[in-house]
């Protein structure tokens, strides 16, 4: 179930509203002020545009930095779905190539090593719950990306830079347990590019907060994404999960509250 309300975003700059039209059902956080024009040297918190922010503008007392995480090594085995598998050996997984592409963990949830992704030729890539340090991951000719078990956590590397990330040409099925989008997490470090497209079924947590964003299509995202930039291209809709709030939180600075020059 959704609902119009607590759909909050948050900027250490300024937000920009434009198209058909783009709606925000929340507040906007930021250290910004004002509304209008932005400029480099006068960036306002808000350039409405033909969009709206339904909730209130919230002035933080400084920027919000989110910590960089820690990616482990991916491994040297690609895999192509439209392929047949290759050798696993060294990489804790296991392959099945029927009709899809299946990649399982060797023990119960465990860590699985690979390289570069491609699901390509209309071929899906199905995982099962385990922990994938990978280098990227790429869709094209409307594939899917469908966990059969969860949890399942990507950590993504992007050697190289670039797109690191790129599910545009086809679909995320993440519809194992209820919706929850802590059982799908995508983790990346670097200020690569990440290119994402909503689904009927794609939910799950983005965390890259050096990377820049943008969303395809009119589809939906159900969960959250923590980024350094992030565009819509449009139609695309991101829905918050409010479940999030006390299952998925981290500490972060101490933040201004309150200041005074009275001496106690």
């Amino acid at each position: 179930m959704t609902s119009a309300t607590d759909g909050n975003v948050g900027t250490n700059g300024n937000l920009s509203t434009n198209g058909n039209p783009t709606t925000i059902n929340g507040n906007l956080s930021t250290p910004r002020t004002g509304t209008g024009s932005c400029t480099s040297n006068n960036v306002t918190a808000w350039t409405q545009g033909t969009g709206h922010v339904t909730g209130s503008i919230i002035e933080l007392p400084q920027p919000v930095n989110y910590p960089t995480p820690t990616i482990p090594a991916d491994g040297t085995v690609s895999l192509v779905t439209n392929s047949s598998c290759p050798t696993m050996t060294g990489t804790g997984a296991t392959c099945n190539k029927t009709s899809v592409m299946t990649i399982t963990p060797t023990v119960a949830n465990g860590t699985v090593e690979l390289a570069d992704l491609s699901l390509t030729g209309n071929k899906d890539l199905h995982l099962a719950a385990g922990t994938y340090n990978i280098n990227t991951l790429k869709e094209t000719g409307q594939t899917a990306l469908v966990l059969d078990s969860v949890p399942v956590i990507l950590n993504v590397t992007g050697t190289g830079g670039g797109t690191v990330l790129d599910l545009t040409g086809g679909s995320i099925s993440n519809t194992t347990n209820n919706f929850d989008p802590s059982t799908f997490q995508i983790v990346y470090a670097g200020n690569g590019s990440i290119s994402l497209k909503g689904g009927a079924a794609a939910v799950g947590l983005m965390y890259a907060p050096n990377a820049s964003y943008s969303f395809g299509g009119n589809g939906d995202w159900y969960g959250s994404v923590i980024g350094a930039s992030l565009t819509d291209m449009g139609g695309a809709a991101i829905h918050y999960d409010r479940r999030l709030k006390d299952k998925y939180y981290m500490a972060g600075p101490y933040m201004l509250n309150s200041f005074t020059w009275n001496k106690y």
